[in-house]
Parts: structure tokens; C-alpha cells; sequence
């Protein structure tokens, strides 16, 4: 929040050009209807259906100094947890003894800033930003929340990707942006220093080629243009220490991720393949976990502004003691209504099947989503 009423200083103090304007402002608005199943589950959770997954966005951005920019994505109705807001005791065989306790929990936000960046352009091949922002792990975590295929990030994504953080980003490019990398240092935790009781400057590293030239990073639409292929990889090392209750060290952790990706977009056709890796190591058990997991996806653009899809992706966790495998099948629709006119995606409505199997716990859910997205 900070960083982004600084932005709003910078737009309010600078030399103003009256021609152009210094703040463009972009959002979106996204509802979602989604249901989901889970035959052997508990009774309470077999079935839960509702607006979960409805969302909207606002950016503000601009660049009112020479080399300089700034970005600030307030992300409305996405992030929350379950929190304990009342916690007493109860005596019930009223014999003056606390037999249990009873607690109310509700939802609260943990953050609804997505991106609050400063940005530094010393050259066209050089960007320098500092602030809050996503970790550029993975070739699918570069990708705009309004342009994925199905209505979130692939499973395996979110078992092995660091969140948004605070923290700062060198990106640069060369030979015709066909080559483009970044370096960062991050917090590691999410939030600012003194909010956790984790300490440990989390490192990570980019790159990606694209032989026949620099293509966007979305997932779905029209994808008018030229035949594009790229590779790329990353990592994210984060060695990091632990504290107890009185400050004193208690567990020491090297936390290694890391990603290799291939994709393919033109002519209506988007194709995401990515695998992923984790090794982990601690003081505590003295022994190394790793995990390890993939998926791929694809999606064609057909003549009439209809998009099907289809995504399939695996996870392994703890592989090292007590493997748990997870498989992920979903697929579905995406259309287009206004095609014809320029933007060709403003409009977009999904229908899409989710499906998420538990093989170590022989678990099953089947979850249905509905989702129609506008953008400006």
C-alpha cells in the first residue's frame, strides 16, 4: 500500500504533458458460478456450490518521468482465510470444569494487493522494478490473470510456486528480444520484514528464448499473428532460518524449486508444457524431501470465437518418506462473443470441468465452473 500511494506521489508531482494522459487505468470483473463433488468425503463437504471463485481487478499504471514507471493491481475478492475471531470455554456437565472449548471462525482478506511496483528503464533491454510481485518461477506464473485458459493456474503451479512478494526484479533482453532473463531478490515470505518469524533473502533466476521472436504470455484468445515457440527455466533457492518464541534460532532450511517450460502460440493455437522440482533439506529431520510434478495444456481458437481446452497435470510430495500423488483432468470451453471487433477478447465466457484425483488417499472430486469475464 505504501509503495503504490508513493506512485500515486510521483503522478501527482510530475511535469504533466497534456496531450498524453500519465495514469492508464485497465481492470476486469469476473464471475464465477462453480460446484464441486467429492463422493467420499464427509457429508458436510460432499457437495459445496456458490460464487467462490468471482473476482475483479483494477491496475493503474503509468510513466510520468522519463525511465520511469510505476503499477499498482488491487486484486478484489480472491485471497482470504478461515480465521478464529472467539474462542470460550464450556463446562457442559456444569460440574465447574472446562470440558471443551468453542471457538467461531470468518474470513478475512490477506491480501488484496497483487502488484505495487517501481520501475526503472535505464535502457530498452533493461528494467529494474522494486515493490510487491509475483515470483516469475514458472513460464505460467508470467501470464496475466485475465488471459489464463481455465479460471485459475494449473494444480501442480500452485503445489511448487512462490505467491506475490516483496522484493526486487532485474529483467533484461537482448538480440531482438529473443532472449530474456531476469534476476530477483525476494523477502521469501510474503510479507514485510519483522511479520514473520522466518528470516532468509529468497534468490531466483529466469530464462527464456524465443528463436523466431518475443511473443505475449497469454494463455487463450484470438492469437492472431505469426507461429511463435519459446523455452525457458527458472529457479527459486531460498535458504532461510526459523525462530522461536523468545528469538532465539530454531530450525536452519535450503529450500532449491525449480522449472523448465516449452510453449507454442499463433494462428489461434496456445500450448503450455512445464515440469517441476523441489528439494528441500532441514536441521530438524536431517534428511532431504523433494517433489517433483508437471502439466500440459492446450487450447485452438476456432473461426466462430469458440476455444476448447484441454489440461492434464501430476504432482509428487514428500517423495522422499511418504510419497502423495495428486493427478489433475480438466477441460472445457472457452467463447468469445465480441470476436469480430477489436479487442477481440473483451468478452469471455467459460464452462470448464475440473477435475482433481487423490491417488494415495483414493480421494475424487469433480468440481464444474462457469465463468464469464469482462475486461477494460
Amino acid at each position: 500500500m505504501i509503495l503504490s500511494l508513493l506512485s500515486l506521489a510521483l503522478v501527482w508531482t510530475a511535469p504533466v504533458n497534456a496531450q498524453d494522459p500519465v495514469v492508464d487505468v485497465s481492470g476486469y470483473v469476473s464471475t464465477v458460478i462453480d460446484g464441486r463433488y467429492r463422493p467420499n468425503a464427509t457429508p458436510e463437504f460432499q457437495r459445496e456450490l456458490g460464487f467462490r471463485g468471482s473476482r475483479a481487478g483494477i491496475t493503474f499504471s503509468g510513466s510520468p518521468l522519463e525511465n520511469w514507471s510505476f503499477k499498482s493491481y488491487f486484486y478484489l475478492g480472491g485471497e482470504t482465510i478461515d480465521v478464529l475471531t472467539n474462542a470460550g470455554a464450556v463446562d457442559t456437565d456444569n460440574n465447574g470444569s472446562v470440558d471443551t472449548v468453542s471457538t467461531d471462525s470468518g474470513t478475512a482478506v490477506t491480501n488484496f494487493v497483487r502488484e505495487a511496483t517501481l520501475a526503472w528503464h535505464p535502457s530498452e533491454r533493461t528494467n529494474l522494478k522494486v515493490g510487491r510481485m509475483r515470483i516469475p518461477l514458472t513460464s505460467q506464473a508470467q501470464s496475466p490473470d485475465t488471459a489464463l485458459m481455465f479460471p485459475d493456474r494449473a494444480g501442480p503451479n500452485a503445489v511448487f510456486l512462490e505467491g506475490t512478494d516483496l522484493g526486487s526484479l532485474l529483467s533484461f533482453n537482448s538480440g531482438g528480444s529473443r532472449i530474456g532473463g531476469s534476476l530477483g531478490l525476494f523477502n521469501g515470505t510474503g510479507h514485510g520484514v519483522g511479520k514473520s518469524a522466518q528470516r532468509g533473502v529468497l534468490f531466483t533466476g529466469r530464462m527464456d528464448i524465443t528463436p523466431l521472436g518475443a511473443f505475449t504470455l497469454d494463455e487463450s484468445g484470438p492469437g492472431i499473428g505469426p507461429f511463435r515457440w519459446g523455452v525457458g527455466a527458472g529457479f527459486v533457492y531460498h535458504p532461510y532460518t526459523t525462530y522461536d518464541s523468545g528469538g532465539y534460532s530454531a530450525i536452519s532450511v535450503h529450500d532449491l524449486r525449480g522449472s523448465a517450460s516449452i510453449r507454442f502460440a499463433g494462428r489461434g493455437l496456445h500450448f503450455l508444457a512445464e515440469g517441476l522440482f523441489r528439494y528441500e533439506m532441514d536441521s530438524l529431520k536431517d534428511r532431504p524431501n523433494w517433489a517433483s510434478g508437471a502439466f500440459g495444456q492446450m487450447s485452438m481458437f476456432l473461426s466462430n470465437g469458440v476455444e476448447p481446452s484441454a489440461r492434464m497435470g501430476w504432482a509428487a510430495e514428500d517423495q522422499s518418506f511418504a510419497p502423495r500423488h495428486t493427478v489433475w483432468m480438466d477441460g472445457g470451453i472457452n467463447m468469445y462473443p465480441g470476436f469480430e471487433n477489436e479487442p477481440a477478447d473483451i468478452v469471455k465466457v467459460s464452462a470448464h470441468y475440473l477435475g482433481e484425483y487423490r491417488l494415495t488417499e483414493r480421494d475424487i472430486a469433480h468440481g464444474l465452473s462457469v465463468q464469464m469475464q469482462i475486461t477494460w
